[in-house]
């Protein structure tokens, strides 16, 4: 009889610790589908969408910025947070994607993401987007400061943000 009573409470036990360990509404899975569905909206024809090479990792600021402005390689994927939410359990999500462009042509775009869930809703910074508007902002203001002659102050942004240059 002792025998048959602990086993419920083993069981009660285990299933606590799975509950503790991931929320399954802010999990990774949750995060990646997320991502997707934040990509696809942002497609001439999402319904052709292929999704390959994804990853979801621990957030790497200059690693990400680096990779994103096309100044540095992809950084190591170090394991994600298991509940996705802010601050330290924001994650970044990978994913090459080859979906059909306005003519029907077959097309691959990478894309990086950082996803949190804040205040009840996903939220999502495009790290190459980012990056294409920092760019912008650098070239408009070196234009700036080559009309004033302040020479000194230009900067290059070509070199400074390779991936947003071409």
């Amino acid at each position: 009889m002792l025998a048959g009573m602990a086993r419920p409470v083993m069981l009660v036990l285990v299933s606590a610790v799975s509950l503790v360990a991931q929320d399954p509404v802010h999990n990774q899975m949750a995060a990646k589908e997320a991502a997707r569905e934040y990509i696809k909206d942002h497609l001439k024809a999402p319904a052709t969408a292929v999704f390959s090479k994804e990853t979801v990792c621990a957030v790497n600021d200059k690693g990400d910025f680096a990779e994103a402005s096309g100044t540095g390689t992809t950084p190591e994927c170090e394991p994600a947070p298991l509940n996705v939410g802010t601050g330290e359990n924001l994650v970044v999500y990978r994913a090459s994607v080859d979906s059909q462009n306005s003519f029907g042509a077959m097309l691959r775009t990478k894309f990086l993401l950082t996803v949190g869930f804040v205040k009840g809703k996903w939220t999502f910074i495009d790290q190459r987007a980012t990056v294409k508007l920092l760019y912008e902002a650098c070239t408009e203001l070196s234009k700036s400061y080559r009309q004033a002659g302040l020479l000194e102050k230009v900067r290059d942004c070509n070199s400074e943000y390779p991936s947003a240059a071409k």
